[in-house]
């Protein structure tokens, strides 16, 4: 637990869905400013170090998987996360999550996540040694498994003449994060939004639940560029694409997700 890291937070109204409950992407959002503050304080990977390497982090997939029902507004939140470590060129993060403590009983979920380094400027894949000794981080990191050992690799349905094209986003000044680009947690805000589309959700009516999300990286989007997101429902699992505007894809989502009746 050395090199463990652990916050709690207050679940505020505005991070909330119709239902009262905690937006995924909120979940997301605060789980990797903790990931960033465990890198520098646990790993010492800091952000003077990423600068002066010129290299940025790059998630290349997460699969979250959501145990219980998600917190509400004024519900205490607890992260914790720690490094599985590295194989070849991705680093492996962890990240369990729990309502009001740390105890097996109010595990609410948990997730497991693949990153690479990469240049800052073109985003060539750069080794892990590139930002410290190999056998420090070892060291450092710890070998149990939160989620599962390897996120599962996931295919592209739209080039093949699948699924349904539900809407379009423009990526906007609000959708940037610090590398410029559209930030990886909106990926699955855009899921959720497609969804309700799909199903032609009505909040006075409905509610969706959801169990399971991986969630795969292809292509970045910038500043005014066009999305057009597309759904596909198979055996019980919805499947998400993203789109670009040269038709290539931005990102795949496989998703244990459905909309209830409310009584």
């Amino acid at each position: 637990m050395r090199y463990h890291s652990e916050q709690e937070i207050t679940v505020t109204g505005n991070e909330t869905d119709a239902a009262k409950r905690l937006h995924l992407h909120n979940l997301l959002d605060h789980a990797q400013i903790l990931d960033i503050v465990n890198c520098e304080n646990k790993l010492k990977i800091t952000n003077d170090l990423m600068n002066e390497k010129n290299v940025v982090w790059i998630l290349l997939s997460i699969h979250i998987k959501i145990l219980k029902e998600m917190p509400m507004e004024k519900d205490t939140l607890v992260l914790h996360t720690w490094s599985r470590g590295v194989k070849g060129l991705k680093f492996y993060r962890e990240n369990r999550y729990y309502k009001d403590s740390i105890h097996e009983d109010n595990l609410l979920g948990v997730s497991t996540s693949e990153w690479i380094v990469a240049d800052k400027d073109d985003h060539t894949p750069k080794r892990p040694s590139v930002l410290m000794d190999l056998k420090d981080l070892k060291e450092r990191s710890h070998p149990e498994v939160a989620c599962v050992e390897k996120v599962e690799k996931l295919k592209g349905f739209v080039k093949d003449g699948f699924g349904e094209k539900v809407y379009s986003h423009i990526v906007n000044f609000s959708d940037l994060d610090v590398n410029v680009h559209l930030h990886n947690t909106h990926y699955i805000k855009f899921a959720f939004d497609a969804f309700a589309l799909h199903k032609k959700y009505n909040p006075e009516k409905h509610e969706i639940v959801f169990n399971d999300f991986i969630v795969q990286f292809e292509k970045e989007l910038f500043y005014g560029e066009n999305l057009d997101v597309y759904v596909k429902e198979e055996e019980g699992v919805t499947y998400f694409e993203g789109v670009n505007e040269e038709g290539k894809s931005s990102f795949i989502i496989k998703a244990d997700i459905k909309m209830n009746t409310l009584k």
